[in-house]
Formats: C-alpha cells, structure tokens, sequence
C-alpha cells in the first residue's frame, strides 16, 4: 500500500465517523403519534385518545391538579 493510499483509507474512516447518525426508522410510519402512550389507544371500539370526549377525560384523569395544594 503506498502512501497515498493510507491518506484515503484514512480520510474514509474520519469521514464515517463524522457522518450524523440517523434514527431508527418507525416500522409503522402511519402509526399516529398518541398523546398518552402509556394509555389505551382505542376504548369502547369508537373513543380514540384524539376524540374530543376522550381527550377531555384523559386530561381531567391525567391532570396534575388535585395534587397540588
């Protein structure tokens, strides 16, 4: 190997290290984003967590508020 080429495997290497690394693609990407995860996504077959009945309940249930003093 002459000089040269150490010189490019080199700059090979610094430049994959350099690279930004990318994120783990979402095996689902049409998988909305849910606002409570840890939460079921569906209830009753019908109330997703966007619904405007179930998001109102959700954040009264989920509210910090009755704690704080």
């Amino acid at each position: 190997m002459t000089d040269f080429e150490g010189q490019k495997e080199q700059q090979r290497r610094e430049v994959a290290v350099t690279l930004p690394e990318q994120g783990v693609p979402n095996p689902h990407p049409q998988e909305e984003q849910l606002p409570y995860p840890t939460l079921a996504p569906v209830a009753f077959c019908c109330l997703k967590q966007t619904t405007r009945l179930r998001k109102w309940c959700l954040q009264v249930a989920c509210s910090p508020y009755p704690f704080l003093l």
